[in-house]
């Protein structure tokens, strides 16, 4: 379990998917896993991974994929619409959950996304 607002969560993943689905031309592939994970400090969590085989990221344009309004140079030519909205608005979400997103261009093609958040704390945790 994580501490989160479901809907703004469910809209995160929303966002990874759709993007890892548009950027994968037909016969590609989008694996999506979520396993635990030790976070910096010590602290238990998650880290989902939505990968994908689609056209990937200009490591140089990665600094920028999460400022509102920018499409890197591969997104705007495999697909002309779109208004670069999608990741900061991810971004913003995760960042509002105290969790960390990541993307990675793969050196086979393709991209990885990667959440990290951190589990909720249980009951008897708190108490101790």
């Amino acid at each position: 379990m994580v501490n989160a607002d479901p809907a703004r969560l469910r809209q995160l993943v929303q966002v990874l998917l759709d993007n890892a689905l548009r950027y994968t031309p037909p016969g590609g592939r989008v694996d999506v896993e979520v396993k635990p994970a030790a976070l910096p400090g010590g602290v238990l969590g998650f880290e989902l991974l939505v990968t994908d085989t689609g056209i990937g990221l200009v490591e140089a344009e990665r600094p920028l994929l999460f400022d509102r309004h920018f499409r890197g140079s591969n997104a705007r030519q495999f697909r002309p619409d779109g208004v670069g909205l999608g990741l900061p608005i991810a971004q913003t979400i995760a960042q509002a959950h105290g969790a960390q997103l990541v993307l990675h261009s793969r050196p086979d093609g393709g991209t990885q996304a990667v959440l990290l958040i951190a589990q909720a704390e249980t009951n008897a945790a708190a108490a101790a």
